[in-house]
């Protein structure tokens, strides 16, 4: 049974599974073939939806699951300044970058989990 993420770290790793478990796509929240990309992945884990609502949205009032999502969205963008040096910062522009592979994303995910632990500690 699917149960919400309660941490940033949480939906990451939740997040980081379904990539992998589902492959990964650019340019859409989920493909044809059920692929998705990291903020679709991230959507999958607050909601069990790829494309339920945006993650990190208000456009549902402030309730948990979006504040949570704002919150891991904001990880992953400090997270890719930081491997970046500064070159990128967005999530979607990182994902669908052309030279960006699943094994970028992943990479991202976890060094974002990482950062996302000691905040949730």
């Amino acid at each position: 049974m699917w149960t919400p993420p309660t941490t940033p770290s949480e939906t990451l790793e939740k997040a980081l599974q379904v990539l992998l478990a589902r492959g990964f796509c650019k340019g859409k929240l989920s493909d044809h073939m059920g692929r998705v990309c990291s903020i679709g992945a991230v959507n999958m884990a607050l909601t069990g939806s790829a494309s339920a609502v945006p993650a990190g949205s208000l456009s549902l009032g402030p309730n948990p699951l979006n504040i949570l999502g704002m919150d891991t969205i904001g990880i992953l963008q400090s997270t890719i300044s930081e491997i970046t040096d500064g070159l990128w910062s967005g999530v979607a522009s990182y994902n669908d970058h052309e030279d960006t592979t699943l094994e970028d994303v992943c990479g991202l995910i976890t060094r974002a989990i990482e950062i996302a632990e000691t905040r949730d500690a």
